[in-house]
């Protein structure tokens, strides 16, 4: 019960901090990253609550995210944001196409990248069915395969030594942003925050 109470907590707190901050900023970045944060806090936490739950009817501890803010390039964000929903396309949209088409007979760069934009408009579009979020998918359908070419040597470079892991988060947190100001405007209308202008 505790950990319910503090986790309802954070979201009210923290939608209650972004009002305040959102009306008095009118720069759009700063918005959106606002935006984003207060997405995270309450996604984070509401998940924290559906766990406690569930564990008290005997359902195993999902992780849905794995410090998003750390993440040093694109594919290592999707893996650590809405863990379930990664691991689900993942497991049967990304994997299955790219062997489907394999067999096929297309080479592994076509079938990879087909099923990668195939999974990131599937996950757009699973949130929302609207323009917004069929340009989100495509975007970081482009992002993440574009990344794979470069993985063998981006990786090794980005995790040695504190000043590249830095560059890495902030190119990763960057390109989100980027790809997440798509669809922000949706996403505002079902976050919990108090609209102070109306009170």
């Amino acid at each position: 019960i505790k950990k319910v109470l503090k986790n309802i907590i954070y979201v009210l707190a923290s939608g209650i901090l972004f009002s305040f901050i959102y009306e008095i900023t009118s720069f759009t970045p700063i918005k959106i990253f606002l935006i984003y944060s207060l997405l995270y806090i309450q996604f984070k936490s509401i998940s924290e609550i559906v766990n406690c739950i569930s564990s008290s009817f005997g359902q195993d501890y999902v992780v849905n995210f794995n410090n998003p803010f750390g993440a040093i390039h694109i594919r290592d964000f999707w893996s650590r944001w809405h863990v379930s929903l990664g691991d689900f396309a993942k497991t049967h949209l990304n994997q299955p196409i790219t062997l489907y088409l394999a067999r096929k007979g297309l080479n592994a760069d076509r079938a990879f990248l087909i099923s990668v934009f195939l999974t990131f408009i599937f996950i757009g579009l699973w949130h929302n069915h609207s323009v917004g979020y069929l340009f989100f998918g495509i975007y970081f359908g482009a992002i993440v395969f574009i990344e794979s070419k470069v993985s063998n040597r981006i990786d090794g470079y980005l995790k040695s030594g504190l000043f590249k892991k830095t560059l890495g988060i902030v190119y990763a947190q960057t390109m989100h942003l980027i790809g997440f100001s798509f669809v922000s405007d949706y996403v505002l209308r079902i976050l919990i925050y108090p609209e102070l202008g109306s009170l």
